[in-house]
């Protein structure tokens, strides 16, 4: 799973603080790939990413290049490629980026429909940044015209499509998770929509502060550690637009059922013990060792349910009976950029 935030300022550019914050949280379950998008006031959606952790991105990068108000910042998990499979991604048009969260898990079943729809926008003339015709081996969804294309490129490049047919960004970003069915939680920003970032999740999780300066949303609240406020918790199964002003929120799905364990007090306990019992413990060995096996016994399907670890370890670390540090580690095997991971003990 990957960590994500993005930013809507009334006054300051973005990126800076955009990747201090991805920093504290980029571990938690990616740090392998590094991207920061933004939507500068010249209407123009800019972007740079990277293999490996914050610190490489920093080291090839500036935020001074990358001037807006409104942008997202995105670390993505070892999962294989090379730089064009980082978030963000950025439509061949140029009117629509996104970072996303996620992956096929319990929807893989339709994935010959994403592929009808890649096929399609080719059709349309689309160019997929991340196409590749020499993958060694079958990774990503393949088209007719050979090449393999990371799901979020196409996820970018139907949202692009879509809104210039029908002009409506959030109804666009609606029927693009509703035909292309992932589990993920995706952040878009469309180049004449500034001061907006639109939101579909289908069973993750975002948390939505209001902050001094603007708007702030992330898939953890570990990243609010110093930044006191109440947190509104983006609701599964529904889209969202989210501006200074307001957030609007419509259903995405009609029947999607998202499940809850039965006993959460039980299973808090349990990711307690397990974390004083191992010597650093990193958020996907408490999903695979511990909130699974309370899926299984509730019979709730753990990917919808993929939010829980990052929402349980913040409130243990909030009541100071648990602390983290974030480490390099190799990073993607096919360079030599270092990747991050946080442990919690």
């Amino acid at each position: 799973m990957c960590v994500l935030c993005g930013y809507i300022s009334k006054e300051k550019n973005v990126a800076p603080k955009l990747l201090d914050y991805g920093e504290s949280i980029e571990g938690l379950w990616s740090g392998f790939y590094t991207g920061v998008g933004v939507l500068g006031d010249d209407g123009v959606i800019r972007h740079r990413k990277t293999t490996g952790c914050s610190s490489v991105w920093r080291n090839h990068f500036s935020v001074d290049d990358l001037p807006g108000k409104t942008g997202f910042f995105h670390s993505r998990t070892n999962s294989g490629g090379d730089t064009r499979y980082a978030h963000p991604f950025v439509s061949c048009d140029g009117t629509t980026t996104l970072v996303g969260q996620g992956h096929a898990g319990c929807f893989a079943k339709y994935n010959d429909k994403i592929v009808d729809i890649a096929n399609a926008l080719l059709d349309e003339g689309v160019v997929f940044s991340s196409a590749d015709p020499d993958l060694e081996r079958k990774k990503y969804q393949v088209l007719k015209d050979g090449t393999q294309v990371h799901v979020s490129d196409i996820v970018t490049e139907y949202a692009a499509s879509l809104y210039r047919k029908c002009g409506d960004p959030l109804e666009a970003v609606r029927k693009t998770a509703t035909d292309i069915l992932e589990e993920a939680i995706s952040l878009f920003i469309f180049r004449d929509k500034p001061g907006h970032i639109y939101v579909s999740n289908m069973n993750a999780r975002l948390a939505i502060r209001r902050i001094p300066d603007g708007i702030f949303m992330t898939t953890s609240l570990l990243l609010f550690d110093k930044v006191y406020g109440e947190s509104l918790e983006m609701p599964s199964n529904a889209v969202a637009d989210i501006s200074l002003d307001s957030a609007t929120f419509k259903p995405l799905v009609d029947n999607l059922t998202v499940g809850a364990l039965g006993n959460p007090k039980q299973l808090y306990q349990d990711v307690y013990d397990f974390i004083k019992s191992n010597d650093g413990v990193s958020l996907p060995q408490i999903m695979d060792s511990v909130v699974k096996k309370h899926c299984a016994a509730d019979d709730v399907e753990p990917l919808f349910l993929q939010g829980l670890p990052h929402q349980i370890v913040e409130q243990m670390y909030a009541e100071g009976i648990i602390t983290y540090e974030t480490k390099k580690v190799p990073g993607p095997s096919c360079c030599s950029d270092p990747g991050a991971r946080t442990l919690f003990y």
